[in-house]
């Protein structure tokens, strides 16, 4: 019997087939094939994985720290935008778990930003970001953030019109 990840998985490997071709699906199952061949998944290599994963983890939140205070001193604005989000992130207000975090990566076009765990990837959101003008992050955040399920939202709401016009 199949867990539901592994029911999940196979949803999502059949999702994925169906938009694809036959050959362009064939080429897909052969560069999986290949990377699985060059010991990707050995269990030799899983310690190593790991370590790099914990190292890199350790490298986003200071780079996502640096990235902040230098916002603070140079850019107030920007840093006000990105730093209430990451703390409605990270209070549970919006993007309450992981799967949400990155289903918000997917609709950027920026899953490459997703990482092991949710406060990395929120420190990539944020790093992300920070390259990004207020406007442009206000508009990400009105756009693509899809605000709580449930009943309550004002707390979202709220967010959204601070962010998107601070002034009132």
């Amino acid at each position: 019997m199949t867990s539901k990840k592994e029911k999940i998985a196979i949803l999502q490997i059949l999702a994925i087939k169906e938009g694809l071709t036959d050959s362009e699906y064939v080429k897909v199952v052969a560069e999986v094939e290949r990377i699985s061949a060059s010991n990707i998944f050995q269990a030799n290599k899983v310690d190593l994985i790991i370590s790099k994963s914990k190292r890199d983890v350790g490298e986003t939140i200071k780079n996502a720290e640096s990235v902040m205070s230098k916002l603070k001193r140079n850019d107030p604005e920007k840093f006000n935008v990105l730093n209430e989000l990451k703390l409605n992130i990270r209070s549970g207000v919006i993007l309450k778990n992981f799967n949400d975090v990155k289903d918000f990566l997917a609709r950027i076009d920026q899953a490459s930003l997703i990482s092991t765990n949710k406060q990395s990837t929120v420190n990539n959101i944020i790093v992300y970001l920070s390259k990004k003008n207020p406007n442009d992050i206000r508009e990400i955040i009105k756009s693509k953030i899809k605000p709580p399920s449930s009943n309550d939202d004002r707390g979202f709401n709220e967010l959204a019109n601070y962010i998107i016009s601070p002034k009132k």
